[in-house]
């Protein structure tokens, strides 16, 4: 018998304001993941003494870093022949049957975290930073709520399914 407390279903529209498909919960998350860990990393930089110049550096290439490595993870990881196929639509454009801007529909969160760590790398080559005390703690903060493919395991006591 299935014990209905141990499991969640989860059945959310995709966008936070209906009928407005710019605005998904995906993307939210991202925005809030980037902003908290923008906000922790402020603090561990006054802890630290470090120069809250080298913080805004080091928040755009990790941002960049995050959003080039997401998408080309979606792209690698779920797609790699129709992407293959069709490598303009990598870009947030699509041009079948007229041009269009799609915004990034399609983003993996590990490849995000793979990015932002990339990103990492690149400004501690170029800052006297110790990267290893400035990991992106937002990449951890993003919920995985608003992706169904990664939550939808039935198979085992429990579950949350979409």
């Amino acid at each position: 018998m299935d014990n209905i407390f141990l499991s969640i279903y989860w059945d959310v529209r995709p966008e936070v304001i209906p009928g407005f498909s710019y605005l998904r919960w995906y993307s939210l998350f991202w925005g809030v993941g980037i902003y908290l860990g923008f906000l922790v990393l402020k603090r561990v930089f006054k802890h630290e003494s470090t120069p809250l110049d080298l913080l805004d550096k080091m928040a755009l290439s990790v941002m960049i870093g995050a959003v080039v490595g997401a998408r080309l993870g979606h792209v690698l990881f779920y797609q790699p022949i129709h992407y293959l196929n069709n490598p303009i639509e990598i870009l947030p454009i699509r041009l079948n049957p007229q041009f269009e801007f799609t915004g990034f529909l399609g983003l993996a969160s590990h490849g995000g975290v793979l990015g932002a760590h990339v990103g990492l790398w690149v400004i501690a080559r170029t800052a006297i930073l110790d990267a290893t005390s400035a990991a992106p703690p937002g990449t951890a903060l993003k919920s995985e709520f608003s992706d169904p493919v990664l939550m939808s395991n039935a198979g085992l006591p429990c579950a949350i399914i979409c």
